[in-house]
């Protein structure tokens, strides 16, 4: 099977197993696709079974909570090869994961900075509206 027999979900877990230190975890493709654990479990099935992936061990990732690792085989990082844009490297990829994530985090604090300023109008608000009700 080549590049073309290739889900789009799963040329996106392998292009995300190529970037992460192997094994990858469930949650680890989870959080970098945005796609279900359900969704991750079905295309990953479908890799392995393709010889693109191997199944690891269970692997503990938080408090009592353990998600299935895979590993990419040789032939799994050849077709993840094959299927990047023209041009495009494991470390441009990985340079894009860091940029996306630092605007992340620029956009979460933005959030959080709205956050506190619609919080303190509100109270403002609140007090004035307080106020009023206590000069009637």
């Amino acid at each position: 099977m080549g590049k073309d027999s290739i889900h789009p979900k799963q040329a996106q877990i392998l292009k995300v197993a190529t970037q992460l230190t192997a094994p990858v975890t469930t949650r680890d493709l989870t959080s970098e696709t945005n796609l279900s654990n359900n969704t991750i479990g079905y295309h990953a099935g479908e890799l392995i079974e393709q010889g693109y992936l191997e199944k690891g061990e269970m692997l503990d990732v938080g408090s009592s909570n353990r998600a299935n690792s895979y590993r990419l085989t040789d032939e799994g990082a050849q077709v993840a090869e094959d299927i990047m844009a023209p041009g495009e490297t494991v470390e441009q990829l990985q340079q894009d994961v860091e940029d996306l994530q630092e605007k992340n985090e620029q956009l979460e604090n933005e959030l959080e900075n709205f956050r506190s300023a619609v919080l303190e109008r509100f109270t403002e608000v609140a007090e004035k509206i307080d106020e009023m009700d206590k000069d009637r």
